[in-house]
């Protein structure tokens, strides 16, 4: 337990030296590394347990809006992650423990609503464009881990960090240089 505590702050500090390199003093940094804290002992947790508790959640959603508030976000843009990444989680889950799981067996579920909730954290600090890219690295990430473990389920919460980590500090980059690529196949 000690070393997940003390793996969290290190990878944290990590992290956070990775975003002042790349991105500068754009975000405020305590609430900043408070949520990176958070996300990386989520992260281990439900690793670990397949569990995300529920005060986690509610803490982490807290700072990500304190976050979004002292950075400025755009309130249009949270809407619409809200609405295009989340809401549909939420309704996929829905739909599938009401008519698919109907043995409400625990081991049969899409994704968690501790999964769910961090879509929502995550939603209020990244645009719109660089949640496409969180949700393709972690979905990618978790295909290429379940396919190393010789699991078909694995817990999402690892994957989502590193999705978010990659968008927050390149989604720009990767998403121009693939529209780039497909803009020099289409036209030459």
């Amino acid at each position: 337990m000690k070393f997940d505590y003390l793996f969290t702050i290190v990878f944290s500090f990590i992290e956070i030296i990775l975003i002042l390199a790349i991105k500068g003093f754009s975000y405020p940094l305590l609430p900043l590394f408070l949520l990176l804290i958070a996300f990386n002992y989520i992260s281990i947790e439900d690793w670990k347990t397949g569990f995300i508790s529920l005060n986690l959640n509610i803490g982490i959603c807290v700072l990500a809006v304190i976050t979004a508030i002292m950075s400025r976000a755009d309130i249009a843009v949270i809407g619409m992650n809200l609405l295009c990444f989340v809401l549909p989680f939420i309704l996929l889950d829905f739909v599938f423990q009401k008519f698919v799981n109907k043995e409400k067996d625990e081991d049969r579920f899409l994704i968690g609503g501790g999964d769910i909730i961090l879509f929502a954290t995550i939603s209020f600090l990244l645009s719109f464009a660089n949640m496409m890219v969180m949700l393709f690295v972690a979905s990618l990430i978790s295909i290429i881990v379940s396919k190393f473990i010789g699991k078909s389920r694995v817990h999402f919460a690892p994957m989502i960090l590193v999705g978010f980590l990659v968008a927050f500090l390149w989604g720009e980059v990767l998403l121009s240089g693939l529209l780039g690529l497909i803009m020099n196949a289409i036209y030459g």
